[in-house]
């Protein structure tokens, strides 16, 4: 059997821009966070699952304010022989649990979408399938000159910090899966809602 390689050459999640991320964690204040320069994206490892670009939509506003939805983008790869599933996103700054909604929804505004995440009520994502030697994406943006996307997008519900979450912050993330357990990742804010483009890592195929 083949074995499924991802191997990564630029990932630039939604912009072409770099972001400066602040370890933000529950209760710190935006003011006295303190400030890093970051990529436009975040990336780890666990088991035979990478995560790549990973980071938090930008507002349409200004910033998230407190009780917000607020959408993850994440380009998740597997590079083991076995799927796996994504069975939980959480994050101790969002009290609402997580789930997975229709990307065009989030464009739409709160009014177009049914989802849990649209109204702020707690839920729990449902399971993501990740197939063995492939990869999902979600809310990814510009991947065709049309400017198709990833149909749908994770959002971490009922956001809680005592101020808002601007651009260039960042909270911390914990993705789990069945197969390869957990792992946590500092998730930056993008600066920006108007992607240039991306490039997502190249899959190829070798030799088993």
């Amino acid at each position: 059997m083949s074995r499924f390689r991802a191997l990564i050459r630029t990932v630039s999640a939604a912009v072409g821009v770099a972001v400066l991320s602040a370890a933000c964690a529950a209760g710190q204040h935006a003011s006295t966070a303190e400030e890093k320069p970051s990529l436009d994206g975040t990336h780890a490892q666990v088991g035979d699952i990478l995560l790549e670009g990973v980071a938090f939509r930008s507002p349409s506003g200004t910033s998230y304010a407190s009780g917000s939805s607020v959408p993850l983008i994440a380009y998740i790869a597997n590079n083991g022989q076995q799927a796996d599933k994504l069975v939980k996103v959480q994050s101790t700054d969002f009290a609402g649990g997580w789930d997975v909604v229709s990307t065009p929804s989030l464009d739409a505004g709160p009014s177009g979408a049914s989802s849990p995440a649209a109204t702020g009520r707690a839920t729990n994502g449902r399971p993501q399938k990740i197939p063995a030697e492939s990869a999902v994406g979600f809310g990814l943006q510009n991947l065709s000159p049309s400017g198709a996307g990833s149909p749908e997008s994770i959002v971490l519900i009922g956001y809680k910090g005592p101020d808002p979450l601007f651009p260039g912050m960042s909270s911390t993330v914990t993705f789990t899966f069945a197969n390869a357990g957990s792992v946590s990742l500092s998730v930056p804010v993008h600066l920006t809602t108007a992607p240039t483009g991306q490039t997502l890592p190249e899959q190829t195929a070798a030799p088993g």
